[in-house]
């Protein structure tokens, strides 16, 4: 996965985070999305989104 793509995966996982879905899928992979945060600041609630994308895809890219 091109660092390109990665950071695409993650800008839509945040997105689905956010929405409260319950899973990213896509054609090669599919990740369960946590609870996404209700309190604080929206840009609290979008860190964290952000932080927790990005701790989620790394942990899938290592497992590849």
């Amino acid at each position: 996965m091109t660092h390109e793509r990665k950071e695409q995966h993650i800008k839509q996982l945040a997105f689905s985070i956010e929405q409260g879905a319950s899973a990213y899928v896509t054609d090669d992979f599919t990740i369960d999305c946590p609870t996404p945060q209700r309190s604080g600041t929206y840009t609290q609630q979008r860190a964290y989104a952000d932080m927790k994308a990005r701790e989620l895809m790394n942990d899938y890219v290592k497992s590849q």
